[in-house]
């Protein structure tokens, strides 16, 4: 039995990086986070988790001022995103709505299926989530269309943590992609803004200051 590293990419980014490795995950706008799980199990077979990389895009709303011009709807900003009384001149993309994984994303109710990875991982064994915005807050806009617009990425995060029973590592902010337009391929740079390590304990440790890779 061996100690390996996966990464599972959503197709929409996975397209784009050109430093692919057998083992990844490529979860194509077709699968569920049901099936994204059956194939990382798939690709793990026998062995231990030493390292799940999920890459994708989070999801933002853009608030201007109070307004989210996006969905129509004016809402408070909680005292938690550190604005109280916004400009309408004030504009900002918010996160942790989410993150786009496969036909029906990654949130609080699809995330379910990583109860399936509990015990792969090794003693010491990390999961990253990279997608811009992981663990954002966002304001509360509300249920739009049946859907419930809450931004509390640590929440998600949360409980990720508690069903695949490995620490948790992801940001706060807008992440940064490298276009190579000669090669047609991107990457993802550094991390950037805060980088919190969400722990089974239920410790949020800021390692802001800790130089870390992506992979």
């Amino acid at each position: 039995m061996a100690a390996i590293q996966i990464r599972a990419l959503d197709t929409r980014v996975a397209s784009k990086l050109a430093n692919r490795e057998p083992t990844d995950v490529i979860v194509t706008d077709r699968m569920t986070v049901a099936d994204a799980v059956a194939a990382i199990l798939g690709n793990l077979g026998a062995n231990q988790l030493s390292r799940l990389t999920l890459i994708m895009h989070g999801f933002g709303v853009l608030m201007e001022g109070n307004q989210a011009q996006g969905f129509n709807v004016s809402v408070p900003l909680p005292n938690q995103l550190n604005v109280s009384r916004a400009s309408p001149n004030f504009s900002k993309i918010y996160g942790g709505y989410g993150l786009e994984f496969g036909r029906d994303n990654l949130s609080l109710d699809t995330v379910a299926p990583f109860a399936r990875l509990k015990g792969k991982f090794t003693n010491g064994g990390l999961l990253v989530v990279f997608g811009c915005a992981a663990a954002g807050m966002g304001p509360d806009l509300g249920t739009i269309k049946g859907e419930r617009l809450s931004g509390d990425g640590p929440r998600l995060l949360r409980q990720l943590v508690l069903l695949a029973g490995a620490p948790v590592r992801a940001a706060d902010s807008l992440q940064q992609v490298t276009i190579n337009w000669m090669l047609d391929s991107a990457d993802r740079g550094p991390w950037t803004g805060r980088t919190f390590l969400f722990m089974p304990d239920g410790r949020q440790i800021d390692e802001s200051k800790i130089p870390m890779s992506v992979y």
